[in-house]
């Protein structure tokens, strides 16, 4: 189930991405449509996370799982402060318009850390879970 959420996460930060190599005239609501979708979905996602996933993997009986799981879910306390402030900011009515550079500058950081994190889990620390947990 988390992977498949990766998947659908990826495929709006894809849409997002789309955006990103555009000219600046040509962003605005169809970036805000996809920015709400993907603020939607990573909400789901980390509230799952944050009730089901890790507490399950910090109790497990592995040393190296429960480490890697508390290493993980601190990381992503940072990178959620941060999307959560990007969502709040570019969600209003008119802002990504009103500002599409600025925008973009802080689109593509924010998407490479979730792509980045989303690797992460999906490479390292889901397979040491269903190894060891």
């Amino acid at each position: 189930m988390y992977r498949t959420q990766h998947r659908e996460l990826l495929a709006v930060a894809a849409e997002l991405e789309a955006f990103a190599a555009r000219s600046q005239d040509d962003v605005g609501e169809g970036a805000r449509e996809r920015l709400a979708r993907l603020a939607g979905k990573l909400t789901v996602h980390l509230q799952m996370e944050d009730h089901r996933l890790y507490p399950e993997l910090l109790s497990c009986r592995s040393n190296e799982v429960r480490r890697a799981a508390a290493r993980f879910r601190e990381e992503m306390g940072a990178i959620r402060v941060v999307a959560d402030g990007f969502f709040h900011h570019w969600l209003a009515s008119g802002a990504i318009g009103a500002a599409p550079g600025p925008f973009l500058a802080e689109l593509r950081p924010l998407l490479s850390a979730l792509t980045g994190r989303i690797a992460a889990e999906d490479g390292v620390l889901f397979p040491l879970a269903e190894r060891d947990g």
